[in-house]
């Protein structure tokens, strides 16, 4: 089939578009909701308790994409080193070794936790999976006047597919999993069985330079995770609204307004409890998950209608807002002589501050809420002669698991000891094992993963180490990197 020269045109216009608005920004509003989540979080404890990171949340890690699966290893690569250098999400480039086709890139944690939020919306076409209903749970759905053709030429000329998508069938249709289903998708390379896989080898690899990088997949696949969950916070998001998070007026509204260092804390007087589920944040059917919230007190543009204002409201005067219990300017209205019932509805910059600024510190909360949980089950190491290495249990009820001991020699090397089954446990002691003094000789330190379930029967995964140093620290990652780096291109 021959193209005319209009569809040309066309799809030269299409393939020109680079502004992609896909709800609440990666680079500024999203990186910024989880860096103020992880900094009121039990974050910089666990770095140092659970891996020996003495600097915490602030210690430089490395990703050696050599120790990667070479897909993963160019995926990966590409996608960061495409991120905004200017908003410090762009890690920084190591000397290449010899053997090497791709540099080293190093980060701190809290640097590779916010661009995990930004990965979660590149490619663009990713934000499909981010749609839930805050009604019924529902994923992306088109309604009955979006065709599919519609809604994959919609998606090219706002940049979230690509005109080869289009051209192959592709491109975004209008229709995607449901937020909930995503973020324990097999396919989804910083979902949760992603974040449990590299959480464990960030313990049990050999190498120091092998946990780093396990360590740094862990981290950006949290930050994906709770991308998923603050999109949970815009209207559009919950309100099956593809048009206006593809207009995405409001959100770049609020990122223009506060960009990433201007987002505002989690809100201490928000009380959110545990959830027995990471997607139960997102929607629990019982209108406490952040989409179910936000789908019952706001709006967004293209879920306007008459119907919005309160039987028996008579509305003076040539234009004005309608407040609701929660924002002063839920609605702006204007008289019209050409709209049904005289008047058009719409929302405008004062409701997008009253909006923003009732929704974000939510937001805030409930990513605080899921980072901590998503590293739940606090272990404390001691070692006695008589007894051995004691497992304590700090902060949550467990189910059974599996327990495995290793040593650390002071070149970083680890080695397995022993692994033994554990049973259902309260907090206190978890676990004894038997360890001489004579099988430690060789080594500085003691690590320890617990993998199992809770007592909702969900995946855990957890750790500790403990130095057997008395005189002197273990040396954490840091200062074993003496690579000297290379700006990036």
């Amino acid at each position: 089939m021959r193209l005319s020269r209009t569809w040309i045109s066309a799809l030269f216009a299409l393939w020109a578009t680079t502004d992609v608005a896909v709800g609440y920004e990666g680079s500024t509003t999203l990186a910024g909701v989880t860096e103020q989540a992880a900094l009121s979080s039990r974050l910089h404890r666990r770095m140092v308790e659970r891996f020996g990171l003495s600097l915490g949340m602030f210690e430089p890690l490395r990703l050696d994409p050599s120790l990667l699966q070479i897909d993963r290893a160019r995926n990966l690569y590409v996608r960061l080193s495409a991120l905004d250098a200017g908003q410090g999400h762009a890690p920084e480039v190591l000397a290449r070794k010899e053997g090497q086709s791709l540099s080293p890139l190093r980060q701190h944690v809290l640097g590779w936790l916010a661009a995990g939020s930004v990965l979660e919306t590149t490619p663009a076409v990713r934000v499909r999976h981010h749609f839930v209903d805050g009604k019924t749970g529902a994923g992306l759905h088109r309604l009955s006047d979006m065709t599919a053709i519609s809604a994959s030429a919609e998606s090219v000329q706002q940049g979230i597919s690509s005109v080869r998508q289009l051209l192959s069938g592709a491109a975004m249709d209008g229709t995607g999993r449901s937020a909930t289903e995503w973020i324990t998708a097999s396919d989804n390379d910083l979902g949760l069985p992603a974040f449990w896989d590299a959480y464990e080898r960030a313990v049990t690899a050999q190498t120091t330079v092998a946990r780093e990088t396990a360590l740094t997949e862990a981290l950006l696949s949290l930050g994906g995770l709770l991308a998923v969950l603050e999109q949970a916070g815009d209207p559009a998001y919950v309100h099956n609204d593809l048009q206006s998070v593809l207009s995405g007026h409001y959100a770049h509204f609020v990122g223009q307004r506060y960009g990433r260092a201007g987002v505002p804390q989690p809100d201490a007087k928000l009380d959110v409890p545990s959830p027995q589920r990471f997607a139960d944040l997102l929607f629990d059917g019982k209108g406490q998950g952040l989409s179910e919230r936000t789908a019952s007190r706001f709006v967004s543009p293209g879920t306007i209608s008459p119907s919005l204002i309160p039987q028996g409201s008579k509305l003076f005067g040539v234009g004005g807002y309608l407040s609701s219990s929660t924002v002063k300017h839920f609605l702006a209205w204007q008289k019209s002589d050409t709209e049904p019932g005289g008047r058009v509805l719409f929302l405008d910059e004062r409701c997008y501050t009253d909006y923003a600024t009732a929704l974000l510190p939510e937001i805030g909360k409930f990513a605080q809420v899921g980072l901590d949980f998503l590293l739940r089950g606090d272990l404390r190491l001691s070692l006695a002669s008589e007894s051995g290495l004691t497992v304590k249990l700090l902060d949550e009820q467990l189910g059974s698991g599996t327990l495995t001991v290793l040593g650390e020699k002071a070149s970083g090397e680890r080695q397995v000891f022993k692994t033994q089954a554990t049973l259902p446990s309260r907090p206190g002691v978890l676990t004894q094992v038997p360890l001489s003094e004579e099988a430690l000789t060789d080594f500085v330190r003691l690590a320890v993963l617990w993998k199992g379930r809770d007592r909702n029967g969900q995946p855990v995964v957890t750790s500790s180490v403990l130095s057997l140093r008395k005189s002197e620290s273990v040396p954490s990652p840091a200062a074993s990197q003496t690579e000297t780096s290379e700006p990036s291109q």
